[in-house]
């Protein structure tokens, strides 16, 4: 069994992850990332990416990488409600990307930056020994077994790493299994530009965005139910959702060369609370928004700055470990809590037939109500 120290560790090399490692590289501490993947996969995301996604790239020198990979900017969002569609521009452009290229380009910049990256380990155990955080980790392919011990540890696990489970439980603000599966492919669709398009549903909602290449990301939430009574064909439910609907039916009966569907259950959304005291837990490990929200990629990008910004203080002013971990949480539930209660408020409105009728009233005449949730849920304006 091989051992090994680092002055910083970091549990999950996504966006939150890598993000957390390169502004400590930037500011001159040594880290190691711990990644289950020996390479990027592709993941169930609405890539969407807010306007301030961009701010936060800038803080990692990210944006002309990120836009190297000619993501589609977007100016309009489409809601509809059972086949009432509301229709907004957004005051500042948001972009849209696949994952893949997105998560590639984050690990890629802290590898560039010193990172040490350590692919295709899975945390099995975690626990505290004399002052020091102990995580032993297997490699996946060759069964190999190796211990990290560190004076401080990140958890950037995600929500369904399998390694979550070690590090965090489900908490407050609605952090338990939604009953719901989460679905997403890529198409092309001819005519659809620059926009995101969200249906909401009895069965849940689908929505519709454009990435880079002339592709769109078609992604959802559906209840389990509905999904298992459509035998997990997503194709067929699709076409039934949208009988209801002539704006999806348009976009349904426009799409072609599909990529194959992935799909994605046991799904929690809220604050999730750490098992650990000495462990500062960032991204989806520490708590994820609805994802009808779109905000989750900049809420990665912003939880790791801050995780750098709190562990530079408390390192700086000699903060025990307990202490600096305290304090990142109440920093981060001040950024975050908010906008993860209204998300899951706001989601439990629409899945309701009643209130769901009332919204598509209400965004009618007063549009703006559309503004108004979006800017609830994250750092810029619509």
């Amino acid at each position: 069994m091989v051992s090994e120290s680092t002055d910083i560790l970091i549990i999950g090399g996504g966006p939150a992850g890598a993000t957390a490692g390169i502004a400590l590289a930037d500011a001159g501490y040594s880290g190691t990332i711990i990644e289950k993947q020996e390479s990027v996969k592709n993941k169930i995301c609405g890539e969407f990416y807010s306007p301030d996604c961009l701010s936060y790239l800038d803080a990692i020198n990210g944006r002309q990488e990120f836009l190297s990979h000619d993501p589609s900017p977007i100016f309009e969002l489409t809601v509809s409600f059972d086949g009432t569609p509301v229709r907004t521009t957004f005051y500042i452009p948001a972009y849209g990307l696949s994952r893949i290229k997105f998560d590639s380009t984050i690990l890629t910049i802290a590898e560039k930056k010193g990172v040490i990256v350590r692919k295709g380990f899975e945390i099995t155990d975690a626990g505290v020994n004399n002052g020091h955080v102990i995580l032993t980790a297997q490699k996946r392919k060759t069964g190999e077994q190796q211990i990290f011990s560190t004076p401080y540890a990140i958890g950037a696990t995600g929500a369904k790493s399998g390694s979550e489970s070690l590090l965090v439980r489900p908490g407050k603000n609605g952090s338990k299994n939604s009953g719901a599966v989460a679905f997403k492919f890529h198409a092309e669709c001819p005519g659809l530009n620059n926009t995101v398009e969200l249906y909401f549903t009895s069965y849940g909602y689908v929505g519709i965005a454009t990435i880079e290449r002339g592709l769109i990301n078609v992604c959802g939430l559906i209840d389990s139910n509905v999904i298992k009574s459509h035998d997990g064909n997503i194709e067929t439910l699709l076409k039934e959702i949208s009988n209801k609907d002539p704006l999806l039916r348009k976009r349904i009966e426009s799409m072609k060369n599909k990529s194959s569907s992935i799909t994605c259950s046991n799904l929690s959304f809220g604050i999730r609370s750490p098992k650990f005291k000495e462990i500062l837990c960032i991204g989806d490990a520490a708590g994820s928004i609805h994802p009808f929200c779109g905000d989750g990629n900049a809420m990665a990008l912003k939880s790791g700055l801050l995780a750098a910004d709190v562990m530079r203080e408390g390192i700086k002013n000699n903060w025990n470990r307990e202490r600096t971990v305290q304090y990142f949480r109440r920093v981060w539930e001040q950024e975050f809590s908010s906008r993860i209660f209204t998300g899951s408020f706001v989601y439990r409105f629409l899945s309701k037939n009643s209130t769901r009728y009332a919204s598509a009233f209400l965004t009618k005449l007063f549009p703006h109500v559309i503004h108004t949730v979006y800017s609830l849920t994250r750092d810029s304006k619509i």
